[in-house]
């Protein structure tokens, strides 16, 4: 939409892309699961739903699944699954708390 517009001032240059530390984060998800606060579940969830959707290492993927079991989300789980997203047999688990 920028290039058809004439008169707009050019944008800075965008700082690069910081990578994310996956498994520090969903350490800080799963702390955040268990606490008793919503802003708190609700950060875990978001969390969580990025794992899943946002990286390609099925190991971080299913571990974003694992951190909705503890939200007890079974309901994303069970979607994640049926978009081939997760580990064959992982909702069971994500289901049990235990870890895959």
């Amino acid at each position: 939409m920028r290039t058809e517009l004439d008169n707009l001032v050019p944008e800075p240059a965008a700082p690069s892309a910081v990578a994310i530390d996956w498994p520090r984060l969903l350490l800080a998800g799963s702390i955040l699961a268990r606490s008793d606060q919503r802003i708190d579940q609700e950060a875990a969830l978001r969390i969580a739903t990025a794992a899943i959707s946002l990286t390609d290492d099925q190991a971080l993927k299913d571990a974003g699944a694992v951190l909705l079991g503890k939200l007890s989300n079974y309901r994303a789980i069970t979607l994640a699954n049926d978009r081939h997203l997760l580990t064959a047999g992982l909702d069971r688990t994500a289901r049990c708390g235990a870890a895959p």
